[in-house]
């Protein structure tokens, strides 16, 4: 062939050669082969999920028109992915997958594609998200980030980065935002001002001396547990279904407003009073721990959930919520509760209140019983047959009939005036005590079932001291 032909064949080609390199600088200039790239675990993982044919051999046509990309490990068996490079190669990428592994690190300036990261269960100390403009839904919950930058993300509707060790976090200009959560961290403040769009909030477990969500009518859920509110005012939200603020140090609560408030829990706070005859789709409320003196909650006839210990409550009427199944009353100054009523009950505590005597015959559902520490001479239960737990203890019954609770697997009544027990038919007890009654002539005798054999370690034996005389527990059948 003519020199001077070779050389007009030749030179071009190596230009165009040379001009493919330039313009592609992210790939080897002389390879099609990138899995030298790749993170060898990564590359593997693709091959297993059936994501690309060979870890040995990736083309740039293998990964370039993926635009999911699941490699997930799960809840209670995590992934072993520490790292995914070869990540930038995915150009198309919209949809990134990657929680539960070991992820130490987690580059995606080279996916501007991505709309949607779910990077959560790892140990990322950082991430960079500036390069992802078109991001929607971002995930990094449960790792080690002390910052993250989310002010380019403009048109974000759901962060949710709670368990990491962020100081700060900037939403402002994240203006349609629904979802937010960021709750166990230490941010000292929080703006959503500007965030009108918000649906739900969980910034709990913070540092918060400060929230103000009147700009949110739109808010639905908002958990603010566990910070140092001294303020909350809701009266501009509406829409709200759900309010958990307990653990805070408010002293006023205004919900006569959030009237579609289906559960409330305010406890531990250090509220005077609270108003919840506004509330009728109420089903849930906690507000134990509290310093009220009353609470009427005659008006929240769906009510199936009530705690409200730990207040100074003298009085508390139940008869109009037919659909309550719990109630947690225990540490007041009640004289008197009418429960007959309350037919779906299946779990009363009512201990260390005033009480003189307790119907519970009308309650055939109750299984757990708490009504110690109250004045009680008599209790019958012979009637709730599918009881589990009953503790009586610290009363004045002179007598206690169990035999009609086969289901009792933990029973307390100690310190009473009971000179004698049969729990003949209890078979399935797993727990008893009995200490501090006077018994008989130095004994309390307890009638067992046939083949009871030696007494259980959670069963109340021995002798103990009643009044200055020695009173010995004896199981008998």
């Amino acid at each position: 062939m003519n020199k001077n032909l070779l050389l007009a064949v030749a030179v071009p080609a190596l230009l165009l050669l040379s001009g493919c390199g330039d313009d592609d600088p992210s790939l080897p200039s002389d390879a099609v082969d990138l899995s030298s790239l790749f993170d060898p675990l990564f590359a593997k993982e693709l091959e297993r999920r059936g994501y690309i044919e060979s870890a040995a051999n990736i083309t740039p046509e293998d990964v370039a028109d993926i635009t999911e990309l699941d490699v997930s490990g799960e809840y209670d068996n995590y992934g072993e992915l520490k790292s995914l490079r070869g990540i930038e190669y995915f150009t198309n990428l919209q949809e990134l997958q990657c929680s539960y592994n070991q992820l130490t690190e987690l580059d995606v300036t080279g996916n501007p594609a991505l709309t949607d990261l779910r990077c959560s269960y790892n140990q990322l100390t950082e991430l960079d998200v500036t390069g992802n403009p078109a991001l929607t839904s971002l995930y990094c919950s449960d790792n080690q980030l002390t910052e993250l930058d989310v002010t380019g993300n403009t048109v974000l509707t759901e962060l949710r980065c709670y368990d990491n060790q962020l100081t700060e976090l900037d939403v402002t200009g994240n203006t349609v935002l629904t979802e937010l959560d960021c709750s166990d961290n230490q941010l000292t403040e929080l703006d959503v001002t500007g965030n009108t769009a918000l649906m739900e909030l969980n910034c709990s477990h913070n540092q918060l001396s400060g929230l103000d969500v009147t700009s949110n009518p739109a808010l639905t859920y908002l958990y603010c547990y566990a910070n140092q509110l001294t303020e909350l005012d809701v009266t501009g939200n509406p829409a709200l279904t759900e309010l958990r603020c307990f653990s805070n140090q408010l002293t006023e609560l205004d919900v006569t407003g959030n009237t579609v408030l289906a559960s409330l829990n305010c406890n531990n706070n250090q509220l005077m009073e609270l108003d919840v005859t506004g509330n009728p789709a109420l089903t849930y409320l906690d507000c134990g721990f509290n310093n009220l003196t009353e609470l009427d909650v005659t008006g929240n006839p769906a009510l199936t959930y009530l705690d409200c210990d730990f207040n100074n409550l003298t009085e508390l009427d139940v008869t109009g919520n037919p659909a309550l199944t719990e109630l947690r009353c225990y540490d007041n100054q009640l004289t008197e509760l009418d429960v007959t009523g309350n037919t779906v009950l299946t779990s009363l505590n009512c201990g260390s209140n005033q009480l003189t005597e307790l119907d519970v015959t009308g309650n055939k559902a109750l299984t757990s019983l708490y009504c110690y520490d109250n004045q009680l001479t008599e209790l019958d239960v012979t009637g709730n047959t599918v009881l589990a737990s009953l503790n009586c203890g610290n009363n004045q019954l002179m007598e206690l009939d169990v035999t009609g609770n086969p289901a009792l697997t933990e029973l307390d009544c100690y310190y009473n005036q009971l000179t004698e027990l049969d729990i003949s038919n209890n078979q399935n007890l797993s727990s008893f005590r009995c200490t501090d009654n006077p018994g008989e002539n130095g004994v309390l005798r307890v009638k067992v079932w046939p083949g009871f054999g030696d007494v259980p370690e959670d069963f109340d034996r021995g002798s103990y001291d009643y009044n200055g005389s020695t009173v010995t527990i004896e199981y008998w059948n």
